[in-house]
């Protein structure tokens, strides 16, 4: 597990423990289904704290807002304007980007997703 260990983990992540952490961590799942193995992966990938962001060159200060505080947004040629609700007001943010389409896109299709009824 150390060979492997020493492929996989970047420079600034790798210690001795890794090899035997992979080693247990192999033990625990094994003989596992691959559907569970699947979720397994999943539930991990998910639990990771920039899970589903997407990165964007904004030629704006960054914020971020839970989407729910998300109240409407209008692209541009060249900015994007969001409109953020929270129980202490409004606030409007225009953001400079050439990629302002694709950000509302982007919150579009997620708020179909979101919002769609349960089958």
């Amino acid at each position: 597990y150390d060979r492997i260990a020493s492929k996989v983990i970047p420079k600034r992540f790798k210690s001795p423990e890794n090899g035997e952490l992979i080693r247990k961590r192999h033990m625990e799942l094994a003989g596992r289904q691959p559907d569970e193995m699947r979720r397994v992966l999943l539930d991990f990938v998910q639990s990771r704290p920039l899970y589903g962001m997407t990165i964007f060159n904004v030629m704006t200060p960054l914020f971020s807002y839970p989407f729910r505080e998300l109240v409407s947004y209008r692209p541009g040629t060249n900015c994007i304007l969001i409109v953020t609700e929270r129980p202490t007001g409004t606030a409007k943010y225009v953001l400079t980007t050439e990629q302002s389409f694709t950000i509302a896109a982007l919150i579009n299709d997620y708020r179909d997703i979101q919002f769609e009824p349960a089958s």
